[in-house]
């Protein structure tokens, strides 16, 4: 087990009452994870450094009428909190991002040019296992993490997990 992940109670429970070093905990602890998330919904670096500050203010806001059950509980929460946020922006700015060319120029280098086959194959996949991807691949998390963050069951993740995977390789295949 994660000893970052043993302490999120602890650390969820005093940021809840107004402790902003705890907060600072959970912010590192999840920044990174949600940054990889919104990254990859919006035009820019800096529109999704504007979304994540938002998050956790958001995320700041609601603390006091959370209570943590487990971490699984509270990652659903955290990403809940995301999807609205990310909502709430496209609404304001009704845009969407696809990984373009000129996204990927901005924000990355990469470094294997079949990376860019790979993100325009990615785009082509459901929304539903596109977020899969994304949080297992482009995230990092875990099976179970995945779970909590879309907030579906763990054989529901397994199962849209396979599924892009077979998709991904017949459309990489179908451009060889």
């Amino acid at each position: 087990m994660d000893p970052q992940t043993d302490n999120l109670k602890e650390w969820v429970e005093s940021a809840a009452q107004g402790d902003r070093q705890a907060f600072t905990r959970i912010y590192d602890h999840l920044s990174d994870k949600l940054f990889a998330f919104v990254i990859g919904r919006v035009d820019q670096r800096e529109t999704a450094l504007d979304v994540l500050q938002d998050i956790f203010i958001d995320l700041w806001l609601a603390l006091p009428r959370f209570t943590f059950r487990s971490t699984r509980q509270f990652y659903a929460f955290v990403f809940l909190l995301a999807r609205r946020r990310l909502a709430k922006h496209y609404r304001q700015r009704q845009g969407w991002l696809e990984f373009s060319d000129r996204y990927i120029k901005e924000n990355y280098e990469l470094p294997d040019p079949q990376l860019k086959l790979l993100l325009s194959a990615v785009n082509k996949l459901s929304d539903k296992l596109q977020d899969v991807i994304q949080c297992r691949y482009f995230m990092g998390l875990s099976l179970e993490e995945t779970a909590a963050y879309l907030g579906i069951g763990l054989s529901a993740v397994k199962l849209r997990q396979r599924r892009a995977v077979y998709k991904l390789r017949k459309l990489l295949q179908s451009n060889e």
